[in-house]
């Protein structure tokens, strides 16, 4: 089980990683800081679903890839 410290950066980066998608795609110009838990509870979904994705094992392995 996760400790307090492991859980705080995961929570840290979740947000990070919104409100980058967010500014990136810039609906409005309105800061993240501004937009209610209404506006980015899709955007930290989104966030929480690409970070698990990356954490799974060949996530970003194509396969039959010969890359080296």
């Amino acid at each position: 089980m996760p400790g307090a410290e492991e859980t705080n950066a995961y929570s840290r980066a979740i947000e990070a990683l919104a409100q980058s998608l967010y500014e990136t795609e810039d609906p409005g110009r309105i800061p993240w800081s501004k937009r209610a838990a209404i506006v980015r509870e899709p955007w930290l979904l989104r966030a929480r679903t690409q970070l698990k994705a990356e954490q799974q094992p060949g996530a970003n392995r194509i396969e039959g890839s010969t890359a080296r």
